[in-house]
């Protein structure tokens, strides 16, 4: 069959009969399925026509130049593409920065007409952290990378920006000693178990959280990450959702140490006594899953009254790195057991905590020569 394709729009062949048929793609339905159009014709070029003009066009294969604004095209881009392609908790993050930042910059403007310029004095103008400010820029180039791909512009108005400097935040290395004070103070708290198991394995809040009994073998002394808990907006307030890890890398097993599987029992009996737990997860209510902001306060709260230096969660699973690489643990490794995307975003966040080791590593290293004989 002799197909004949031209970027964005749509698909031409001569049928078995002699006839052409053209075919393109008209978005998404409500289940995420792909919606495919097809017109009949006696010719390729009346099929080509044919298709231009059942598609709102004409028959040139120009770029389209319409009135379309960013608003509208933006809500078009979140609705088939992100919706249906990207996590759940992707798609709220992405129609957040749509709603509060670009729309009101851009809203308005016609697609056609945004420049560069524009959107660069509009980074000059935003606050916040720098961080933050990427994540916005970042979601307006990947929709317009979009608007190129739709026909509508030619070039990508957000790309080769200056952009504010990420300053890296330093982590602060955790000693045994300081691990021992953790869990001194949280002791007794109903989230003691979580604090232990989340030291002692490095788990993010959201995939301890997302952690079924069923992902735990006490037998094999492993868990296996299979889930996170996401905590998304809802038609009623907040809902929460059990959604795959951030990346293939997170899905990931982790060894359990004894003292990790010991407070994991011990937490599954007080469980059981208590009624079970909401869809089976190791960390949850009865009726409900934990909520993480309210778990990170009650968790500050704790280290406040023990009169230790404030934390975030986030930190319990960098002190798990730090605790790793003090013992000598090669980065790779501390990178499998953290579920990092690649070893040089370990690197980049604890290279600075390996000092100590590479020195013992070369003292070791002199001292075999020394001795060889």
């Amino acid at each position: 069959m002799d197909v004949t394709r031209r970027y964005g729009s749509g698909t031409v062949y001569q049928r078995p009969d002699g006839k052409w048929s053209g075919q393109w793609s008209a978005g998404r339905d409500e289940y995420g399925s792909r919606i495919r159009r097809t017109v009949t014709a006696e010719t390729e070029a009346a099929a080509w026509k044919a298709m231009a003009d059942a598609r709102g066009k004409s028959s040139s294969t120009k770029r389209r130049r319409g009135g379309e604004t960013v608003a509208a095209f933006l809500d078009r881009w979140l609705a088939d593409v992100v919706r249906s392609s990207r996590r759940e908790r992707t798609y709220w993050g992405y129609r957040s920065i749509v709603l509060l930042h670009l729309v009101p910059a851009f809203g308005e403007r016609e697609i056609r007409s945004l420049t560069r310029r524009d959107v660069q004095s509009w980074v000059s103008r935003q606050k916040g952290a720098p961080l933050s400010i990427r994540h916005r820029v970042d979601c307006l180039r990947a929709a317009l990378g979009y608007a190129i791909r739709w026909n509508l512009i030619d070039a990508n108005p957000a790309t080769d920006l200056d952009l504010p400097s990420v300053q890296p935040r330093t982590v602060r290395a955790m000693s045994s000693a300081d691990a021992r004070k953790l869990l001194d103070a949280t002791a007794g708290e109903w989230f003691a178990p979580l604090v232990a198991v989340a030291l002692y394995t490095g788990l993010r809040q959201g995939e301890l959280l997302g952690l079924r009994w069923a992902d735990v073998d006490m037998k094999a002394g492993s868990l296996t990450v299979h889930m996170s808990l996401a905590r998304l907006p809802g038609a009623h307030g907040i809902r929460y959702v059990l959604d795959a890890p951030k990346s293939q890398t997170s899905r990931r097993t982790v060894p359990l140490a004894p003292p990790a599987i010991h407070a994991l029992r011990e937490h599954q009996k007080a469980q059981l006594m208590a009624g079970g737990s909401w869809k089976g997860l190791v960390f949850a209510h009865p009726d409900r899953p934990i909520d993480g902001p309210k778990l990170t306060h009650e968790f500050q709260a704790s280290l406040a009254r023990a009169e230790l230096l404030p934390m975030r969660w986030h930190d319990l699973r960098h002190g798990t790195a730090s605790l790793l690489i003090a013992a000598g643990v090669p980065l790779a490794v501390v990178s499998a057991i953290l579920g990092h995307s690649g070893i040089a975003i370990t690197v980049d966040v604890y290279g600075h905590l390996t000092e100590g080791t590479k020195r013992s590593a070369l003292d070791d290293m002199a001292a075999k020569m020394a001795t060889a004989s």
